[in-house]
């Protein structure tokens, strides 16, 4: 069975920005819950997770890969697909120009090769386009969009700014770790790039990303440790967030343990 869903989704910033945001799959589509982007292979391929959420005590859950972004003239690209082929699908993303700011247009495809989704239609079987798009994109987006993208919204979410090398990166963030207590840090360099989510005071969820090569926890703070390049370091708010960073975490443990 094949489902689809076009839409446009405005947002009051300049199409770069968006873009920037569409081209992450770890922002654009944890936060839905029903896509779950478990690990990069390359630039263009991700180890994802489908989740169904038929059952959420049961935590129905494909898994699979998936391609993208990969762009064709001025449209970006996801294809995916689970390992048995049970389900699959495109999306296809532009960005239009408005006066004020940038109308995101996604056309989305979702086919199903399993019988038993034909049991279920409409609200029952949330992995459609219709579904993700209307109950998850369009309602978070914006919210982690404020966060990343501070520059376009006034820098209110942004608490702080520093330039310093891996090695004194990671005592400074600890120590403003005890002051701020809940916050996002995302570091930038030449050669690597790391995001640590600072969570009652500790560091949780921290993952570090150099060319191909990506690390989590321990193995992440050690590899920021042992780089010596200068990062510009930024310290985001993460009050307007909270709801769905503790969706996407939840989502990824469960997607783990299914």
């Amino acid at each position: 069975m094949k489902y689809s869903f076009s839409t446009s989704i405005y947002f009051p910033m300049p199409p770069p920005v968006v873009s920037e945001f569409v081209t992450n799959p770890w922002l654009f589509f944890n936060p839905t819950g029903h896509i779950t982007v478990l690990k990069k292979i390359t630039d263009e391929k991700w180890d994802i997770c489908f989740n169904l959420h038929i059952d959420q005590s049961r935590g129905n859950a494909f898994y699979g890969t998936m391609d993208g972004p990969t762009k064709k003239g001025n449209d970006l690209f996801y294809a995916a697909k689970s390992n048995e082929d049970e389900i699959n699908f495109v999306l296809k993303a532009s960005f239009k120009t408005t006066p004020t700011g940038t109308d995101l247009e996604l056309a989305f495809d979702v086919v199903t090769n399993y019988a038993f989704f034909d049991r279920f239609k409409g609200e029952n079987f949330s992995l459609t386009p219709e579904h993700i798009i209307k109950r998850h994109l369009s309602e978070r987006i914006p919210e982690i969009l404020n966060i990343v993208n501070y520059r376009e919204q006034g820098r209110e979410f942004l608490l702080e700014t520093a330039n310093l090398s891996g090695a004194q990166a990671i005592p400074f963030l600890k120590s403003k770790a005890r002051d701020i207590k809940n916050c996002i840090v995302i570091g930038t360099s030449k050669t690597m790039k790391f995001t640590i989510i600072v969570s009652n005071e500790q560091f949780d969820n921290i993952n570090a990303e150099s060319g191909n090569t990506q690390t989590f926890g321990g193995e992440a703070i050690l590899d920021i440790l042992n780089n010596t390049d200068i990062f510009l370091i930024g310290i985001y708010d993460v009050s307007a967030s909270n709801q769905v960073r503790e969706l996407v975490e939840k989502q990824y443990e469960k997607s783990l343990s299914a």
